[in-house]
This record gives structure tokens, C-alpha cells and sequence, in this order.
């Protein structure tokens, strides 16, 4: 079922008008949530730019991770188009959430574009949720475009001064490759409380060394001595050990 003149079908309708019971329905019989309108947009970009969280909650039971970052005909991914509004909505940080948690990228853009980190370098409550997600050391030049250089820091430079972490560009990956293998990097993230984004840390190449980047940027009540306390307490005594040598 379309409806002329955008093209739009039964579910892109249900979800313009917020009706989440006919979204379900919908979904559930079979209606496609890839469908596009006139505008090359899917029912993912409209409940983005219409701030339809209990949609979107819907609509991403039915979405795989691997559409989560289509664009729509002006070249915006649904967590673009949430990112780019000039306010900060009633739902926009959670539906942020949503689609990060889906593992939307924040990096991707095209040329003609500016990607999710770089649309909310003013907004920063938008900055701060999508912090644990941004991390140069993955970045896919081949299909995602570089931010500027003053918007990022290298996990290989900087200055881990502003908390207790000042040594980590020191033992980080030395440490990562310990914990990885052992894959005590899952204890590591509960007993520091950051284990609502195991989902994340496990699709990267190195989970240890994404924990201890997102520790670094989160919290300013961890020093490497803590660190390495911590470590030793679930058995990565050799971890620990490594980094006592940068700190000792």
C-alpha cells in the first residue's frame, strides 16, 4: 500500500503518526522497514526526524545491525538526521542510545556531509553518550571519511592528566593483549560498572583496549594504581604487573 505523492507505505505512515501498534502489526505481517519514500528515506529516517522513540524501539526489533546505517536520498543516516536537529528533543538522546546500542556508526558520512561526532561537538549531551563509540584506532578510511584533526585524540597520544589514568597511553595495549586473551575483559567492565556496553566493546578488535579508552574519557575516579588493584583481584595478576612497571 502507497500513498502518492511521497510514496509512502502503510509503515512509513504508522510511524510518521506514532501509531506503534500498527508499526507492529505491519512488521509482523511481513511490511518492509527498508521500503523507501520519494525521498529515499526508510521508516528508521522518519522516526528519526520525527523523535518517535516507542517507534523507533519497534522498528530496531526488526531492523538487523547491518541496515542500521542506510541513508536516506540527502545522504543521512538515522543517527545523522537525529543528531543533526537544531534543539535537543525530548527523545533524542535516548533514540541516540538506540541506534548507537544497534551499533549505528558515528563516523559515517559522505562527502557532502558532516558525520553524527561531528554534528554534536556543540551538544554536549549527545558528545558525552557518544564518546564510548568514537575511537579512532577503527576507523575504516576506505569507506569512512576522517573528522578534522582538532576533533579527536589519538588512544596512542594525549594527555591522560585531567583524572588518575595518566599513564594509560603507556600500558594500554600491552595490557589489552593480556585481557583479551584471557577474556577477563568482561569482569573488568562489570567491576568497573561499565558493562551496559559489552554488546560494543565485544565487536571491536581489541575489547580490552576499547574498555580502557571509554574508562579514560568516563570516569575521573580510577588511577592506574586502582587499575592495576582491580586486575589483580580477577586474576590478571600478570596485567596488573605491567602496569605497576609504568607507575612504580
Amino acid at each position: 500500500l502507497t500513498c502518492p505523492p511521497e510514496k509512502q507505505t502503510a509503515l512509513h505512515m504508522a510511524v510518521v503518526s506514532g501509531w506503534e501498534l500498527g508499526a507492529r502489526l505491519l512488521l509482523q505481517h511481513g511490511a518492509s522497514a527498508s521500503a523507501r519514500d520519494a525521498d529515499g528515506r526508510t521508516p528508521l529516517h522518519l522516526a528519526a526526524y520525527d523523535d518517535r522513540l516507542a517507534v523507533m524501539r519497534i522498528l530496531l526489533d526488526f531492523i538487523p545491525s547491518s541496515e542500521i546505517d542506510v541513508m536516506d536520498g540527502a545522504g543521512n543516516t538515522a543517527l545523522q538526521i537525529v543528531c543533526g536537529g537544531t534543539t535537543i528533543r525530548e527523545n533524542t538522546v535516548e533514540i541516540a542510545r538506540l541506534l548507537l546500542e544497534k551499533k549505528a556508526y558515528p563516523l559515517k558520512h559522505e562527502d557532502s556531509n558532516e558525520s553524527a561526532w561531528a554534528l554534536v561537538k556543540k551538544k554536549p549531551e549527545l558528545r558525552e553518550l557518544m564518546k564510548a563509540y568514537v575511537n579512532m584506532e577503527y576507523m575504516d578510511e576506505d569507506d569512512i571519511k576522517s573528522e578534522p584533526d582538532d576533533d579527536f585524540e589519538s588512544a596512542d597520544e594525549g594527555d591522560y592528566s585531567d583524572n588518575g589514568l595518566q599513564e594509560l597511553n603507556q600500558y594500554a595495549r600491552e595490557v589489552s593483549v593480556l585481557v583479551d586473551v584471557s577474556g577477563a575483559w568482561r569482569v573488568l567492565a562489570q567491576r568497573l560498572r561499565l558493562d551496559s556496553l559489552l554488546d560494543w566493546y565485544a565487536a571491536q578488535a581489541s575489547p580490552t583496549f576499547t574498555l580502557l579508552n571509554h574508562l579514560k574519557d568516563s570516569r575521573d575516579d580510577i588511577s592506574s594504581k586502582s587499575l592495576a588493584m582491580i586486575l589483580e583481584d580477577i586474576g590478571q595478576t600478570e596485567a596488573a604487573n605491567v602496569i605497576r612497571r609504568y607507575i612504580d
